[in-house]
């Protein structure tokens, strides 16, 4: 039976109209209509009837090979129904040979044209990594070399402030010994921690007297 494989295909009544049917005569084409009719459920000879107006005898000779001499209207509305019953100028959407070949070389250079995008995707992804990983290791590196000079400063800053704090403890001490000579030679200049009475000129035999004679 000629067009078998169209009973079965996807595309027939959604965007192709079917086969060739005046390539067959009307004895296969009613019944390559039956072998179709059977893939549809639901699809029987009383739901033909109703749908074309076609009388259901009519349609069971056609469909069986009874009358190899059917009319065109009738075979029209049935193989229409069967078919999704729309026929909007759609042929069949098989290719030739040609075309066929001519498609599968378009595909093969989309498929060169995809393996070169995808190759030159993880060239670039490659790039990109080894970027990455080498801007982590600067950024390693400088958070490392500022953690070694924060610490430095620090350390810097600390034994700053230990001298300072034994500076000021030094010249508190000085000043307290210096305070505390002061208010000893004033009570008792005698002692002559920076002066003595004799030197500044006081009784007995005191330094501006000798120097003056």
């Amino acid at each position: 039976m000629k067009y078998e494989k169209c009973l079965n295909c996807k595309q027939l009544g959604i965007d192709c109209d079917g086969p060739n049917f005046l390539a067959m005569d009307a004895i296969e084409l009613g019944q390559w209509c039956d072998e179709k009719r059977k893939t549809i459920p639901g699809m029987t000879y009383d739901r033909i009837e109703a749908e074309t107006g076609i009388s259901k005898t009519a349609v069971y000779n056609f469909l069986k090979g009874k009358h190899p001499d059917c009319r065109l209207e009738t075979i029209r509305p049935i193989v229409k129904l069967l078919i999704g019953g729309k026929w909007d100028d759609n042929p069949c959407g098989s290719v030739t040979n040609t075309e066929k070949a001519a498609y599968e070389d378009r595909i093969k250079e989309l498929e060169k044209l995809l393996e070169y995008e995808i190759r030159w995707r993880d060239e670039k992804l490659k790039h990109l990594e080894s970027t990455n990983a080498s801007m982590q290791i600067l950024v390693t590196n400088t958070n490392t070399r500022y953690t070694k000079d924060k610490d430095f400063l620090r350390e810097q800053i600390r034994n700053r402030n230990k001298a300072v704090t034994v500076l000021s403890v030094c010249l508190g001490v000085c000043l307290l010994v210096i305070i505390g000579a002061l208010v000893i030679d004033r009570i008792n200049p005698e002692i002559g921690f920076f002066w003595l009475r004799s030197w500044l000129g006081g009784t007995g035999n005191g330094f501006l007297q000798k120097f003056l004679g």
